[in-house]
């Protein structure tokens, strides 16, 4: 194995395991004095420049999780570097300048001149195995070929269980009560790892093994991990990571669900005590990774000034 390929690969293998943090570099180097101090940040710095040496996430493999942005989010993830290099202006403006009145279900679909998978080249083409851009489709049948490997390539965004449920309640109309529309679609986003086709729609319930290969793969496969909960910082963290500019395109809203507080929260206290058990496990790995990756690649409301800027510019 090729050096560079060694350090992509030790790279990729400690943001996996996620469990030594910056402030852990070293438990053996002691404070005895300013010598140990100084090789002990030495340490650190040297350990955050191999764990955020920035890999080429292309080509990116995006699992859209039903009313997880995924309208949105994919104006973020198609303007890295890259990832769309060879667009017309009339696609460049629907991805760049989107019309927030037209920006909804199948945005992507229904306004490029082509499919992503054809117009952007740092997009994986999961075509052939059943599995369309944005589309909500199970991972199983491309999860090796597509996500996992040497370097992970998988883009997600992620929402609390129960805040996710009860936007699709919303979005829906459905007639029966929260709790019961909860309870019989709950596991949606441990389906999608785990399953094949339109996994979601699936009625039979995920399994103790599913849950526990839902949050191995969330950890091995996905070189990204946001949170609709924490979306403007997901963006910039985004680009933190991966490079790029923060575009206004990246904040327009999408989508706004109805029964929502100005902050977009649920009350969810219609669910009368309901909680997704599947999804919950999922959820807090992807906080544990996001969180992570802030810390690591020092990312805080104070560094993203520049990037929330940009919002201002939305309109």
């Amino acid at each position: 194995m090729h050096a560079q390929c060694q350090d992509a690969y030790m790279a990729n293998t400690l943001l996996l395991q996620s469990r030594i943090t910056v402030h852990d570099v070293n438990d053996e180097v002691h404070d005895h004095g300013g010598v140990n101090r100084e090789a002990s940040e030495q340490a650190k710095d040297s350990q955050r420049a191999l764990l955020t040496k920035r890999h080429d996430p292309k080509p990116i493999a995006f699992l859209h999780i039903p009313k997880c942005a995924g309208n949105q989010f994919p104006l973020s993830f198609l303007t890295l570097p890259g990832v769309c290099s060879n667009l017309s202006e009339t696609d460049w403006q629907v991805i760049f300048r989107p019309n927030s009145s037209a920006l909804g279900n199948w945005y992507l679909r229904d306004h490029l001149s082509s499919s992503v998978e054809d117009l952007c080249s740092g997009v994986a083409d999961m075509r052939r195995w059943g599995v369309k851009f944005g589309s909500h489709t199970g991972i199983t049948s491309v999860y090796s070929q597509f996500y996992a490997g040497l370097q992970a390539h998988g883009f997600i965004m992620l929402r609390q269980p129960e805040q996710r449920l009860l936007s699709a309640y919303y979005y829906t109309g459905a007639q029966a009560t929260p709790k019961d529309y909860a309870a019989a679609h709950a596991g949606c986003t441990v389906k999608l790892l785990t399953r094949s086709g339109a996994a979601c729609s699936d009625p039979v319930q995920p399994s103790d093994h599913e849950v526990s290969l839902a949050v191995q793969r969330l950890q091995g496969g996905f070189a990204y991990v946001g949170l609709v909960d924490e979306y403007d910082l997901s963006v910039c963290l985004l680009h933190a990571m991966f490079g790029g500019e923060c575009s206004a395109s990246e904040f327009t809203p999408s989508n706004a669900g109805t029964n929502s507080t100005s902050s977009g929260v649920y009350d969810t206290s219609v669910l009368e005590g309901f909680t997704d058990g599947f999804d919950g496990p999922v959820w807090q790995q992807g906080q544990g990774i996001f969180h992570y990756h802030l810390q690591l690649f020092r990312v805080s409301s104070a560094s993203c000034h520049a990037c929330w800027a940009m919002k201002s510019m939305v309109t």
